[in-house]
């Protein structure tokens, strides 16, 4: 494995490992917050925790302006330049020294203007105390973030939530109110502030946080566009519950309260994965600024592998969840939390396109999106509260989500960044809507027995269709140091020195006419780049050799005595090949101008992609399927059903958008048709040369697979056009062909999946064969088809049947 192939994926390692660190600590940090809301909810009352819930959204907008937004500059900077630690620490302590100031008086002054009744001014100014000290501690959390120092961020984190949770428990047992209980909360931060200062001191080598008065005014100036960020984040995460406190009352703030803080649990999931990316997307910005797309990418497909079950589970089982978690007194927070959790999905994407964009120094437009995102979302509250209650604030809440990430998608691609939104989500939502029906069927079972069904349903669809690739596969084997099962093919052996920048190999069996026009098509081109071009024949008898001797005398020509089949042929031009990256080219295609140039110029600028194939198409233009996802039972299903139903229509126009749609973005694949693929020899060299048990097909998802295990990447570009006529390669055996397709397909299953998957597939094989036997049957008897036409296909119904019979 290259050196880069190792880094990235000892990266990739270290983000899951950060990630399920953050994950583990919020899961325990969260629940247990999430526990001591329930059991405030529960000893307050609806009105207590009304008042509690109030308090915390008020007072927070003043403090999560600074808070929030020093985190993530703090982050940021670090992260590029960690040697800082000393001052840029002190000097943030000091500047939030003087803002707290500021921020007192203001919570001090608008406490008494407001219209407060009771306990809830006391309760105001306690809980405002307690987070601002919950903002020193978040500072240290995130010099710790930057410096990757995530178990230790880990710890402080339950430490945090525990100490709470242990004083307010005692307090609420012994029967006091909402007052006791903000005092609780502070006794927490102080102690879990005091605890924070360790990590950091040791860090600093115990000596003293300096900070300096010039830099002041710089570090407020760089930070105040994040900190606005955070502040419009803030006001429409919080503004609703203050508009039901005063429009509505202090029990539809308690129910929409306990609503809110299910869904605020959960977002766990993004912060967790986002905590652990944000530090390598800042240190990406600053060392290249090019890897931000792959990062995203990634990300995304995560994010929605995880939030659609999530969130369609919830909204199914809301009633229930509100039932068991805070008692029959909710009862009217059901309807507000199955509407709330419907943007849980579009809630973890904007998170992560937010921090994307402010590690790019692109803060600018965040704080726009979020300034709309506040703006709307308040005018929205104000209008739909009084008319809809609680639901409609809801729904306020999904739609402030679905505007932001209109806004954050359009400033991503306004800085070079896709996302593939429906590639991401297409898998996990199929497989959320197979759960959603099997959760639908099993209303009647308990709650625990429904979450633990719908999770095996969505696991099982999942993996059915494909939804985790290689590389996850990849990761997780290294993260848990399980060795990598790595089907080999045949060593490379002694090759010649890579001397030249290409060497495209062509395989040819009786197709002299194909293979005359794919030859002239690279001759007629010049390039800006040396090359060379091997054609091995496999015994053809339409004059080939001649044809080359006569029309070709530069080109190298390997002639068999017999056919060896595609992989063989194609490992012997390999092992006389000395280009640097080499180019498997079927005689049946048809190189444009300029192609070639491109897909060497996206090799050489991505040193990770071990395998590179590009956009097919035939002489009509139409598109061929050009790419696919690892072979298995799911993928078989659906290819059949929809890919290759799709190809069938390819003559009418909707069908050739959708098959335009799914080849028209760069992707990374599981394997590339060997129409044309292109390779570097050092990904060659590990994975091994095309396996020869394979006579015709599968020889490219093999090759594919087992260079996706070794962590390279396969990619598939549009960038680049190659006309193939298609079946230049088999000659005019079509039988022999179909034979020599079932035969491949059964050692491919037999090698990547053992004997439990070829099992399966001989099955498979045997009853789809029975059926195109009784279908020929049934069309003969009833004149639809010839009687020739009947025995050649019941005639290779058989064969295909004896093979399946007698493979090993």
């Amino acid at each position: 494995m290259s050196e880069l192939v190792k880094q990235q994926a000892k990266t990739a390692e270290r983000l899951v490992k950060n990630s399920l660190w953050l994950f583990g600590a919020e899961a325990v940090s969260k629940l247990v917050a999430l526990a001591t809301q329930v059991i405030a909810a529960r000893y307050l009352g609806k009105e207590g925790y009304g008042v509690f819930s109030f308090a915390f959204a008020f007072s927070g907008a003043f403090i999560v302006f600074v808070d929030a937004g020093l985190g993530v500059y703090i982050s940021r900077e670090l992260t590029r330049r960690p040697e800082r630690l000393r001052d840029l620490l002190g000097t943030v302590f000091a500047l939030k020294g003087l803002v707290s100031l500021v921020t007192v008086a203001a919570i001090a002054g608008c406490m008494f203007v407001a219209p407060l009744e009771g306990d809830a001014r006391m309760v105001v100014g306690v809980v405002a105390l307690a987070l601002l000290l919950n903002g020193y501690t978040d500072a240290s959390l995130a010099a710790l973030r930057a410096l990757e120092k995530m178990a230790r961020v880990a710890v402080l984190m339950v430490i945090q939530r525990l100490v709470f949770f242990v004083l307010a428990f005692g307090v609420l047992a012994l029967g006091h109110g909402a007052v006791a209980f903000s005092l609780a909360f502070l006794a927490g931060s102080i102690a879990t502030y005091l605890l924070s200062r360790r990590p950091i001191a040791t860090l600093a080598d115990r000596t003293p946080l300096a900070w300096k008065g010039a830099a002041l005014q710089n570090i407020f100036r760089a930070a105040l566009p994040v900190c606005g960020v955070f502040l419009f984040t803030y006001i429409y995460f919080r503004i609703d519950a203050v508009l039901i406190f005063f429009l509505l009352g202090e029990s539809e703030t308690g129910w929409y309260a306990a609503a809110f803080k299910l869904t605020e649990t959960l977002s766990l999931l993004a912060a967790s994965i986002r905590g652990a990316i944000f530090p390598l997307l800042a240190r990406t910005f600053a060392e290249r600024g090019d890897g931000h797309q792959r990062i995203w990418s990634q990300a995304g497909r995560t994010l929605a592998l995880i939030s659609l079950p999530l969130a369609a589970g919830i909204f199914l089982l809301a009633p229930g969840i509100i039932a068991q978690v805070f008692g029959e007194d909710y009862t009217p927070a059901r309807g507000a939390l199955s509407i709330m959790i419907l943007a849980f999905p579009l809630l973890c994407l904007n998170d992560m396109a937010a921090h994307l964009l402010v590690s790019e120094n692109k803060t600018r437009p965040v704080l726009l999106a979020a300034a709309s995102a506040a703006l709307f979302n308040g005018a929205a509250n104000v209008l739909a509260i009084p008319r809809i209650g609680i639901e409609g604030a809801a729904g306020v809440a999904v739609l402030t989500q679905g505007l932001l990430f209109l806004l954050l998608g359009r400033a991503l691609v306004r800085a070079g960044i896709q996302s593939p939104i429906l590639r991401w989500f297409w898998r996990p939502a199929l497989a959320a809507g197979g759960m959603a029906a099997g959760l639908h069927f099993a209303a009647t079972t308990p709650l625990a027995a429904q979450i633990v069904l719908g999770a095996g349903i969505y696991l099982l669809l999942l993996a059915l269709l494909q939804g985790f690739n290689e590389y996850d596969r990849l990761i997780l084997r290294g993260i848990f140091h399980r060795p990598v099962h790595r089907p080999a093919g045949p060593p490379m052996g002694e090759v010649p020195a890579a001397t030249l920048d290409l060497s495209i190999v062509t395989v040819n069996c009786n197709s002299t006419g194909y293979l005359r026009d794919c030859l002239n098509s690279l001759e007629s081109r010049k390039n800006n780049f040396t090359r060379e071009v091997i054609v091995v024949d496999n015994a053809s008898t339409d004059g080939c050799a001649e044809m080359m001797r006569r029309e070709f005398p530069g080109i190298r020509l390997i002639a068999n005595s017999d056919n060896l089949g595609f992989a063989r042929a194609c490992n012997q031009g390999i092992r006389t090949a000395r280009g640097r990256y080499l180019l498997l080219l079927n005689n049946d295609t048809r190189v444009p101008e300029g192609a070639l140039e491109k897909l060497l110029e996206i090799m050489d600028r991505s040193r990770d992609i071990g395998l590179l194939g590009c956009r097919l198409t035939g002489a009509d233009g139409r598109v061929q399927l050009s790419f696919g996802r690892v072979v298995g039972f799911g993928n078989e299903f659906g290819r059949k059903f929809f890919l290759m139903a799709l190809f069938a229509r390819s003559h009418r126009a909707w069908a050739r958008k959708i098959l335009d749609w799914i080849h028209g973005a760069e992707l990374e694949v599981d394997w590339v048709r060997g129409a044309c693929m292109l390779i570097r020899r050092e990904a060659l060299r590990e994975a091994g040369l095309m396996d020869e048990n394979f006579f015709l097909y599968f020889e490219e998802v093999d090759l594919g697979v087992r260079i996706r295990r070794l962590g390279w990447r396969v990619v598939y570009t549009p960038a680049v056009s190659i006309i193939h006529h298609g079946q230049g390669s088999i000659g005019k055996s079509r039988r022999r062909a179909a034979l020599a397709y079932r035969n491949s397909q059964m050692y491919f299953y037999k090698k990547h999946y053992g004997s439990a998957g070829l099992y399966l597939l001989r099955i498979y094989l045997s009853l789809k064969m029975q059926k195109n036997r009784l279908r020929a049957l049934l069309r003969r008897m009833l004149g639809g088809q010839a009687a020739g036409g009947a025995e050649e296909t019941e005639g290779l119904n058989e064969e295909i049947l004896l093979a399946v019979k007698n493979f090993r």
